[in-house]
């Protein structure tokens, strides 16, 4: 799925050479956790009428994935692309650090947050990353 360069780090070659050509690749994120933790107040201002239904928003998905497949175009998923490059230990501090460093709390929950994530395997560390963390 990536190419690893000289130096070992891996790489995917991303370039639009047409805004009307044929579609060959796509990077997809398939809905989960994350639409489950939606609240109320946060609804309008991420363009949602209504708190979505996620089996029915992911069959969708679903569907809409088979479909450009079907018309030959390669799907590319975000996490497991992210667990790939999170297989190195030196990414996935950097990427644990550049993830909290936003977070708007407290340096000892920042800590803790951090310390409870290096723990986590590459796919649990996206899991988190995508669907955030509960109290």
């Amino acid at each position: 799925m990536l190419r690893k360069d000289v130096e070992g780090v891996a790489r995917l070659q991303l370039q639009v050479n047409s805004e009307v050509g044929k579609l060959k690749a796509v990077l997809l994120h398939r809905p989960g956790k994350e639409l489950e933790r939606l609240t109320p107040e946060f609804l309008n201002e991420l363009l949602f009428d209504d708190i979505p239904w996620l089996k029915r928003i992911q069959e969708e998905h679903d569907r809409f994935a088979e479909t450009l497949k079907e018309n030959g175009v390669t799907v590319y998923y975000l996490e497991e692309l992210l667990e790939e490059v999170l297989e190195d230990d030196g990414i996935k501090e950097f990427f644990i650090y550049d993830l909290v460093s936003y977070m708007n709390t407290s340096l000892e929950i920042k800590k803790t947050i951090t310390n409870f994530l290096r723990e986590k395997s590459p796919k649990e560390l996206v899991h988190h990353a995508i669907a955030g963390l509960l109290r």
